[in-house]
């Protein structure tokens, strides 16, 4: 057995709580007691099946101390006949055994520097798992989380043909990406019939680790090992039954399954325990046994299940026992206790109202991007605390995580200029998307605006848009021919018919550009020549001069003709025409459809006023 284990709980560095890793933590050994068996073995068969009584012990005192002395005096006296053991003993494993007693602390004044000191004695004699537990010792806070020394010892166990050191370091290697030296360690602690190595052979089939994945495969390894006790093979060959990966879907065997992890007290198996009750998925339903589940789940430390456990404190009206268990999730850094605390500080409900430490949740929470925490700070800071800048920091911060309350509440700060530079556009497409996500407030806000607006408020935000240069409408298309301050030449190619250069020339003209003195009719001029001879973008042009002369047949006329050539700036401006009702019934479905279409064409104005219209638009 991994002896460090037991000793140091989280400070050896392993990543055994993952899904997809194994845990090495435990070897189990099955003895048959034989009445004739004597000397050294039997000898050795004693002192391990003491040792499982010591640690069998060692859970039941710290599960319950009503009997803790009478516990501790049993450990005295069956470590006193380990020692008397280890004495006649002349194995090598005898001495990992004895290791045992003294790191732990079982029976005996705990002295790991002896535990250490046994080992190394243990693996001169050629003890491969005394080998093993000197990496672990290595691998832990008590051995400097000396990786490297580890890996020596590891790897000498391995060699040795040691099961468990091989699963070890097949795991290493996965962790490091080095697949074809981890499935070749996994493979020889597999073969051996290691728990651990089968459960790791499963997870590669599972994720596809240097194989290509095979859920069949997986579960054939995940059941080889949860059926000599892997506890999360166990839970792994539950979730295969439950999704049907690798086996017909069998919700009775999912139960049975997580059952038989939970027994053990693995969390995860717990937690599965708990939901099938709490469900009545491959059990009959029962609240009763599902409590009992999620308590015991809550105390083998999930941060999940401490914080459902609190939430069900907290709707029994128990803010003592809620706040107990949602602090114990907080404390591991689990946000939504974190953001559940902030909200009882900052109504006082079970605990004196506080917005100081309302504050000090909520940030917790917030800088691991819980929407619903930032949100809650924006309403502390800007209500309590009247902070009305960092309010519209967390507010902008909340609503680009998709928290619609923080849309709405940002929506208003820009629609009234409050503690922002105004901006409608900004404003409505806030509300827009939080009622698309189907907000009631978002809602009536956007009905109230409509009203104030006189109907839909989507052609005034475009048209807000355009007031503030975020979109232009109409968009003129131009290519820039090669001679562009060369006019002889430019208008000698406008009399040669090319249409380049008459929508060049006719632009120039119009805004007095590029050496062409300003002049409306020889702006005119051109541009119709081209759109005469079928140019798209002299076309566009044409129509968008017509427009803003309020010749709107014309002006829709060409933009048709353009946008069935598929110019972008055709395609969008016609789009809008739809959109604002210019020059055509107000048809939003169709502009939005001109909108798509000028948009996969390449036009910039089209996909700014889809974002716009989507509710995109959320930068400060």
């Amino acid at each position: 057995m991994n002896i460090f284990k037991k000793l140091f709980g989280k400070s050896i560095k392993d990543t055994s709580k993952d899904e997809d890793t194994c845990d090495n933590v435990t070897v189990t050994q099955n003895f048959v007691a034989c009445e004739n068996m004597d000397g050294d073995d039997a000898l050795l068969i004693d002192m391990t099946l003491g040792l499982k009584q010591l640690e069998l012990l060692d859970v039941l005192m710290k599960n319950d101390e009503s009997n803790k002395k009478e516990h501790i005096e049993k450990q005295k006296e069956i470590a006193g006949e380990i020692i008397e053991a280890g004495k006649q003993c002349t194995r090598a494993d005898a001495l990992n055994v004895l290791a045992s007693l003294y790191i732990n602390g079982w029976g005996v004044e705990q002295d790991v520097n002896k535990g250490v000191e046994l080992l190394h004695e243990a693996a001169q004699k050629g003890c491969v798992a005394a080998m093993d537990n000197i990496g672990n010792y290595y691998n832990s806070n008590w051995g400097g989380n000396d990786l490297d020394n580890a890996l020596k010892w590891w790897q000498k166990a391995a060699e040795q043909g040691f099961g468990p050191s091989q699963a070890t370091l097949g795991r290493l290697c996965k962790e490091r990406g080095d697949y074809a030296q981890a499935m070749k360690w996994t493979q020889m602690g597999a073969a051996q019939g290691n728990a651990d190595a089968e459960y790791l052979m499963g997870t590669f089939y599972t994720h596809g680790y240097g194989v290509n994945v095979d859920y069949y495969e997986a579960f054939k390894w995940y059941k080889l090992a949860a059926e000599k006790g892997h506890a999360r093979a166990q839970c792994d060959v539950a979730v295969c039954y439950a999704n049907g990966e690798g086996v017909e879907e069998d919700m009775e065997q999912m139960a049975y399954w997580y059952g038989k992890s939970a027994k053990q007290g693995d969390p995860a198996g717990l937690r599965g325990l708990y939901l099938c009750y709490l469900n009545g998925t491959g059990v009959p339903q029962d609240h009763n046994k599902a409590f009992e589940y999620l308590q015991r789940a809550a105390m083998s430390g999930i941060d999940l299940m401490q914080h459902e456990l609190g939430l069900y404190y907290l709707s029994m009206r128990d803010y003592k026992n809620a706040m107990t268990w949602l602090t114990r999730a907080a404390n591991q850094g689990f946000a939504r206790s974190q953001n559940e605390i902030g909200l009882l500080y900052m109504n006082g409900e079970g605990v004196a109202k506080s917005s100081k430490q309302a504050i000090h949740w909520f940030e917790k929470a917030a800088s691991q991007g819980h929407a619903d925490a930032m949100n809650n700070l924006a309403s502390v800071l800007y209500k309590s605390n009247k902070d009305l800048k960092n309010a519209i920091h967390w507010y902008t911060q909340a609503a680009q995580a998709g928290n619609v309350i923080a849309m709405s509440n940002l929506a208003q700060f820009y629609l009234n200029g409050q503690g922002v530079e105004q901006n409608i556009s900004k404003g409505m497409a806030l509300l827009h998307k939080a009622a698309s996500m189907g907000d009631e407030y978002s809602t009536n806000l956007l009905n109230k605006y409509n009203e104030r607006l006189g109907g839909d408020y989507r052609p005034f935000l475009l048209w807000t848009a355009i007031n503030e240069n975020t979109l232009s409408f109409p968009t003129l298309s131009i290519i820039f021919p090669r001679d562009i301050d060369n006019q002889a030449l430019l208008l000698k190619q406008c009399n040669e018919g090319d249409a380049t250069a008459q929508v060049f020339v006719g632009l120039s003209y119009l805004n007095g550009e590029h050496g062409f003195e300003k002049n409306d009719d020889e702006g005119d001029k051109w541009l119709k020549k081209a759109a005469t001879s079928g140019d798209a973008f002299g076309q566009n042009n044409l129509a968008s001069i017509y427009l803003m002369q309020n010749k709107f047949n014309s002006a829709i006329k060409l933009y048709r003709k353009a946008a069935h050539k598929g110019n972008d700036s055709a395609l969008y401006n016609l789009a809008m025409c739809y959109a604002l009702g210019v020059g055509l019934s107000q048809d939003f479905d169709e502009a939005m459809s001109w909108l798509n279409k000028a948009a996969e064409h390449g036009s910039h104005n089209a996909s700014i006023a889809l974002a716009l219209l989507n509710g995109q638009d959320l930068e400060p």
